[in-house]
């Protein structure tokens, strides 16, 4: 024997070398690991010298403490079992069973422990257990359970669920006593026959019967099935009480007679609903077209005759003139798309309004964007600016619903901003693209933040002396817009401390519509 192997011993070194059970030779003394076999450094990664001279928490997870109790618990008692979770080399952790007794090697007093990975065998009764779980949960909600019954001994277990059925105390009974439960009669004789079919083989078989309950001795109907296992000589089946079922189809039974009337009267009232929803859906309609009709046709003439101002036709304008009629003509056209997008918000909820996804470049949509704003804002003393430097080259999106969202919230920023600065922030974000408008105006209570983009909800921001104006839909209209092209409208704000809406949208126009 080489000095490798003379801390082992001369009896033990055939056996901790060759068998392909894992071995530790310990020392009890100091809780230290004396010697590993190959199959340890196998299991736990490491080399025999880096085995040797270790603690044993280098390999077990438990405490100094803990370890060291064990230990004497094993000297004391010779021969003893532990479940302990331990530590491998590559840093994974597994649940072993050990094996410890003390052993004599060369005069020395040392603990062999053989150590078994159970972490598979823990794992699969943890699925055992959570599948009974399942099962007798699935049973108790569902009225049902289950037995087996061992023909050679005259045997029937029941479950849990089968036992609340049938009020019983116990889940073992003699198949004599179980008979016992059935009134005597046509309920005995078809479960006996149930019974002596299925133990003559065959396919499954089914049999309806009545039972006493013995909890508090009334009288329940159930349906029952079962299979014969011929190899096992048993049966397995499942019970399920069918009394409630039962009963709800006699009712159902006894006013079959007037079940044509409850049909018709019932008829009745889907049409006359159905007639109305088709009546109130018409009016809607009608109020919607005149609407439409009456803003649109003041507005085709703002713009009309704007662009025909524009187009010189009346005579030529001023450079002042023309910048003054092209704001006119911009806002014109600007009012009749917020008309046509409101009328189009209440299509959204039964299917969503028509999109048109293009690919724009959301750098000069934002300046689209603040020199329409910039007027108001300039007449205000405000500084609006745009910071692009995070800006995506191109945007998958409806071009005109994310302009006329930008447009809502840059101008809410404006309205509700007294002095300072409005900034429109463009920045991609993973596969989002996010529009930050900026302000440093009044601010909001956080408590209103989540009201605010409810339909005809304005907050009075009554510390800026700003009114809140128009009807409380700009800021619905924009959410239900974001969110109908996959993205979403969000708020952070503070009283006094100016507010920041978000816009965000995916950059490549996934989920749009969805």
């Amino acid at each position: 024997m080489d000095d490798q192997h003379a801390g082992t011993g001369h009896v033990m070194f055939g056996l901790f070398e060759n068998v392909h059970a894992v071995m530790l030779l310990i020392d009890p003394a100091t809780g230290t690991i004396v010697d590993a076999n190959p199959a340890a450094c196998a299991f736990y990664g490491w080399g025999r010298d880096e085995l040797r001279g270790k603690p044993i928490s280098h390999v077990n997870t438990l405490s100094q403490e803990e370890i060291r109790a064990e230990m004497d618990r094993a000297v004391r008692s010779q021969n003893f079992t532990f479940h302990f979770t331990h530590r491998r080399a590559d840093g994974s952790e597994r649940a072993v069973e050990v094996r410890s007794g003390p052993v004599e090697v060369e005069g020395a007093s040392l603990l062999l422990s053989i150590v078994q990975d159970v972490t598979e065998r823990n794992e699969a009764q943890a699925d055992l257990q959570r599948s009974e779980w399942r099962l007798r949960r699935a049973e108790e909600v569902a009225g049902l359970g289950h037995y087996v019954l061992w023909l050679d001994r005259g045997i029937v277990e029941f479950s849990d669920g089968t036992c609340r059925l049938y009020g019983l105390e116990r889940s073992e009974m003699a198949l004599d006593d179980v008979m016992a439960l059935f009134p005597e009669g046509a309920d005995r004789e078809a479960v006996a026959e149930f019974v002596r079919g299925l133990a003559a083989g065959g396919a499954p078989r089914k049999v309806d019967y009545r039972a006493r309950r013995l909890s508090d001795g009334t009288i329940r109907e159930f349906h029952a099935g079962g299979e014969y296992d011929p190899e096992a000589r048993t049966v397995f089946g499942v019970i399920h009480d069918v009394t409630d079922a039962r009963e709800a189809a006699r009712e159902i039974e006894r006013h079959r007679d007037h079940l044509e009337e409850l049909v018709g009267e019932r008829t009745r009232e889907l049409r006359e609903a159905n007639e109305a929803l088709v009546a109130a859906t018409a009016a809607k309609d009608r109020f919607l077209a005149n609407v439409s009709h009456e803003l649109r046709t003041p507005l085709n003439s703002i713009i009309g005759f704007s662009g025909l101002l524009l187009q010189g036709v009346v005579g030529p304008l001023s450079d002042e003139q023309h910048k003054q009629v092209g704001m006119i003509n911009r806002s014109g056209r600007l009012l009749l798309s917020l008309i046509e997008d409101i009328l189009d918000l209440s299509t959204i909820g039964a299917g969503g309004a028509g999109l048109e996804v293009t690919a724009f470049d959301p750098v000069q949509l934002v300046s689209e964007v603040l020199d329409t704003v910039f007027p108001m804002a300039d007449g205000k003393g405000l500084t609006v600016s745009i910071e692009t430097d995070e800006a995506p080259a191109s945007v998958l999106s409806d071009r005109r619903k994310v302009r006329q969202v930008l447009l809502n919230l840059v101008g809410n920023a404006v309205k509700f901003t007294a002095e300072g600065q409005v900034t429109l922030r463009v920045e991609r974000d993973d596969h989002w693209v996010r529009f930050l408008v900026r302000d440093t105006g009044s601010g909001i209570d956080p408590r209103d933040l989540d009201s605010i983009f409810e339909p005809f909800v304005q907050v009075d921001r009554a510390e800026a002396r700003i009114k809140p104006e128009g009807a409380g839909l700009g800021l619905t209209i924009s959410r239900e817009y974001a969110r109908l092209l996959g993205g979403d409208v969000e708020a952070v704000s503070g009283v006094g401390e100016g507010s920041t809406f978000v816009l965000r949208l995916p950059a490549d126009g996934s989920a749009a519509g969805a």
